[in-house]
């Protein structure tokens, strides 16, 4: 593990607190003015060549991860979580990950977060880390908004820490996920996976324009009327090379803050194909659960879950 946080750290450049819509800039919580907000929109191209250049620092590592007992991993899980959610990934760590517990299996997970200004609740990630050994938390504030930036940093620690990986699957720290089914759609689907991307995808998603909608995007800041295709950030399937791409074709795709939609932008300019496959659920109450489930969005799986 490496620890690197600093008091200079709590106040870093990405301090963005966004409102609940981008459509409505005097939302309560609105930290920048509705001006500067509106400069914020227009100022997106559609296009660009190296116009997005996102290092982040990363306070807290976990370089040897994937290296540590097994040196062959079949999936690496990069589970966005929140600083706040110490609860939701106890829960995790007891029930479907327990197979990546000390590292002995061919499963590793780990916990994408961001930094907060609440000094308890850093000192709280510190602990944890230093515990479980399974938290990667960047330099930027732990927000829905910021959730490009986790992602990318998820995807470009993966591609360099954790090289023998031969996929990764991008998930999210409410998602149950049936790993053995996994393994077996993998093995089964090697001609989709191999090629592309896998989970719940969309080919032909409306942007939204509702002002009062959380996911509402104004089209000063993105003007087209359907989103290239993209997958549900709840869980989605590559190869670890995907990941690579992704993150190289990210300096030349202008920052677009639904973290799954700008990785289909990604996605997009690399010319990887994106698949959906059963198993993949989003939503859609317990009549339509299956025993081939691979990973499950759904509050009921809450209720099950050893802890709840």
């Amino acid at each position: 593990m490496i620890v690197c946080l600093k008091e200079s750290n709590l106040t870093a450049t990405r301090r963005l607190s966004l409102p609940p819509s981008l459509c409505n800039v005097s939302a309560a919580g609105w930290t920048l003015s509705p001006s500067v907000a509106t400069e914020l929109a227009r100022r997106r191209p559609q296009r660009c060549t190296n116009c997005f250049v996102w290092n982040i620092s990363v306070l807290i590592d976990e370089p040897s991860l994937c290296q540590a007992m097994s040196s062959t991993v079949d999936v690496i899980f990069l589970i966005s979580s929140d600083v706040r959610h110490v609860h939701h990934r106890s829960k995790i760590r007891n029930s479907w990950a327990h197979v990546t517990r000390n590292n002995t299996s061919h499963f590793r997970h780990v916990f994408l977060l961001g930094t907060t200004v609440n000094v308890t609740h850093m000192d709280g990630v510190r602990q944890e880390s230093e515990e479980f050994h399974d938290l990667l938390v960047g330099d930027f504030l732990d927000s829905y908004w910021n959730l490009t930036f986790k992602t990318l940093m998820g995807l470009h620690w993966a591609a360099n820490s954790c090289r023998n990986a031969s996929f990764f699957m991008k998930t999210d720290d409410d998602v149950w996920h049936n790993t053995k089914m996994l393994t077996r759609t993998l093995r089964k689907r090697k001609d989709l996976v191999s090629a592309g991307v896998v989970g719940f995808c969309k080919s032909d998603a409306p942007v939204v324009r509702t002002p009062d909608s959380k996911w509402c995007v104004p089209k000063e800041y993105y003007p087209d009327d359907i989103y290239p295709p993209y997958c549900y950030g709840f869980g989605y399937v590559g190869r670890l090379e995907v990941a690579a791409k992704v993150v190289a074709a990210s300096r030349h795709v202008p920052f677009f803050f639904f973290d799954d939609v700008y990785v289909g932008m990604c996605l997009e300019q690399t010319g990887i194909k994106l698949h959906t496959l059963p198993g993949f659920v989003h939503h859609g109450g317990p009549c339509k659960r299956n025993i081939s489930d691979i990973a499950v969005h759904d509050p009921l799986h809450w209720r099950v879950w050893p802890g709840c």
